[in-house]
């Protein structure tokens, strides 16, 4: 009984070996290309990990410490630097934003190219 169940499994891989010499190259670079694809969009999405890339801004030390004359020197001081700060961190997320759109790209093509190479293996099987 184990012998037969043992049989279709050895069918398989020996009509593995039969395959085109030509549909063999296809399918490694398909397989290289999914690894490269999945390997990029990784290296890609952690640049965002580089802390020292992306520096915040916030309010300014100096303002709060600085003799103000009135309350509303210190208003208009603060105000500035919360406008500076809001424009410099929105510039900081939408690079940060740009990098994780282009790695989803990266992974997609990845994920796409090994269902393509599941394909390709299964003709290469069945058919072939």
């Amino acid at each position: 009984i184990t012998l037969k169940k043992l049989e279709k499994p050895a069918v398989l891989i020996k009509g593995s070996l039969h395959i085109n010499l030509y549909y063999k190259i296809l399918m490694i670079i398909t397989f290289i290309l999914a690894v490269f694809f999945i390997g990029f969009s990784i290296y890609n999405a952690s640049e965002i990990f580089n802390i020292k890339k992306f520096k915040y801004a916030d309010c300014d030390e100096d303002t709060v410490k600085a003799n103000h004359k009135n309350l509303n020197d210190f208003n208009k001081e603060y105000i500035n630097d919360l406008i500076y700060s809001i424009k410099r961190n929105r510039n900081l997320n939408n690079s940060k934003g740009t990098i994780l759109l282009k790695s989803n790209r990266y992974f997609a093509t990845g994920i796409y190219t090994l269902i393509f190479l599941i394909i390709e293996l299964l003709i290469g099987i069945f058919v072939i």
